[in-house]
């Protein structure tokens, strides 16, 4: 990606990647060889019941969460009639 957008702002370097993030070293070697190519901030996008788990955030620049905090406790949603009337929505065109 980035030999393709050199102009962007930053990079990630991978997002909700829960099933590989105990691969630390494997992590810091590809952090390591996407520095080398840019100068621009990096960052790596964790799944949010993992982000305390991800080992290799001191080798980043910045702290990316996916944050798909629960609306509701408990495995069921509530019925229509509990949730209230909808909120009014302000649109501002620019």
């Amino acid at each position: 990606m980035i030999r393709l957008c050199p102009e962007a702002d930053a990079f990630i370097v991978g997002s909700e990647l829960d099933r590989t993030i105990q691969r630390d070293s494997d992590w810091r070697r590809l952090i390591a060889a996407e520095r080398a190519l840019t100068l621009k901030p990096l960052s790596y996008c964790a799944n949010w019941p993992d982000y305390q788990r991800v080992s290799f955030w001191d080798a980043l620049d910045v702290i990316g969460i996916s944050a798909y905090f629960p609306l509701v406790e408990g495995s069921t949603a509530p019925e229509r009639p509990s949730l209230g009337p909808p909120p009014k929505v302000n649109r501002c065109l620019l």
